[in-house]
């Protein structure tokens, strides 16, 4: 499955890094947080693997591992989350603005067509 950073520069697979959130310790589960957002939207990209993380994503805000989870600081990153459902949340929102009609546009400016993965996650959220 395409993504936008993964293996290949050092950055863990989509599926270990959705099992480091909901099994992870509170600094495992931030840093996972993190190389997730790269893998499926770095720099506002979307990728083939982003709509089936999206739909992971969503089942984790209601699961019992993210209740109440602190974030600790990831030391590369100047902003802070206050847990870990406003992380997944923030990245929820970060790939829905992502996939709107002006980000397509902008894409087809540079040569890059969304279309098929936007209608993957129209149809998975």
């Amino acid at each position: 499955m395409d993504v936008l950073i993964g293996p290949d520069q050092g950055c863990p697979t989509v599926p270990e890094l959705l099992s480091s959130l909901i099994h992870g310790a509170p600094p495992v589960k931030a840093r996972a947080l993190y190389d997730l957002s790269e893998a499926i939207n770095h720099q506002n990209s979307i990728a083939e693997a982003t709509a089936p993380a999206m739909t992971v994503i969503a089942a984790l805000l209601t699961h019992p591992s993210t209740d109440l989870v602190p974030l600790p600081a990831v030391p590369h990153r100047t902003d802070t989350l206050t847990s870990l459902r406003a992380g997944l949340l923030r990245l929820m929102a970060a790939v829905l603005d992502d996939v709107g009609d002006e980000a397509e546009a902008a894409s087809r400016r540079f040569g890059f067509d969304c279309r098929k993965t936007r209608q993957s996650l129209s149809g998975r959220l």
